[in-house]
């Protein structure tokens, strides 16, 4: 289950990956802040 609030968009597109059963792997700043880093961006790598 994502770390991230499910209100967050990143939390809910996570949540939506799960329920669709697609195995994705996040990687990158994103990948840091969705384990709690304090990082600002915009960009996401699958």
């Amino acid at each position: 289950m994502p770390l991230q609030s499910q209100d967050s968009p990143l939390g809910a597109f996570l949540k939506a990956l799960c329920e669709e059963k697609i195995n994705c792997i996040l990687i990158g700043a994103m990948a840091a802040i969705e384990q709690g880093a304090p990082l600002m961006t915009v960009d996401y790598g699958f």
